[in-house]
């Protein structure tokens, strides 16, 4: 058995990396060299790439877009050159992604994701750090807003079926 996600800690979670991941970015764009803008191109374009889903009927992901998505994210903050700053925004990060994984399809719904991962991508290779930083704080609150409401819709199904077999197990 695995814990119920919880809307709270996702939301102090989210707030936790709106914090701590711009920093990171910003030490990242100020330390950066040419081979870290090449991985950052690099990881951006692999990324654009993908299809973010194998199967959009049924909402199932692609375990390739997945891998490249956390690529793009280090990538970001590779160069902030605090190892322990890299591991906590890394550990923020798997929590994160439990949480987005288990909110499905309605993560995404109405969401241009590619255009964030570009835009913030091109901020930062622009060395424009406030903008970067600025960016990737609206992607990851937008994305934790996207996940707390798919939790309370999820939720509400999930109730709702409960009181549809409770109502028809009486008859």
């Amino acid at each position: 058995r695995v814990a119920e996600a919880d809307p709270v800690h996702l939301a102090g979670l989210i707030r936790t990396r709106c914090l701590v991941e711009p920093l990171a970015l910003r030490e990242s764009v100020s330390r950066g060299d040419a081979a870290w803008e090449d991985a950052l191109a690099g990881a951006e374009r692999r990324l654009a790439r993908l299809p973010r889903l194998l199967d959009a009927a049924r909402y199932v992901r692609n375990p390739e877009w997945e891998a490249a998505h956390i690529a793009f994210h280090r990538a970001l903050i590779a160069a902030c050159d605090a190892p322990p700053l890299l591991g906590f925004c890394e550990r923020l990060r798997e929590e994160a992604d439990r949480y987005r994984a288990l909110a499905g399809a309605v993560a995404f719904r109405k969401r241009d994701v590619a255009g964030e991962h570009a835009a913030i991508a091109a901020a930062a290779l622009d060395r424009d750090a406030d903008r970067a930083a600025d960016l990737l704080t609206q992607h990851l609150a937008t994305t934790g807003d996207f996940v707390q409401r798919a939790m309370i819709e999820n939720r509400q199904g999930r109730a709702g079926g409960s009181r549809r077999r409770a109502d028809t197990s009486g008859r």
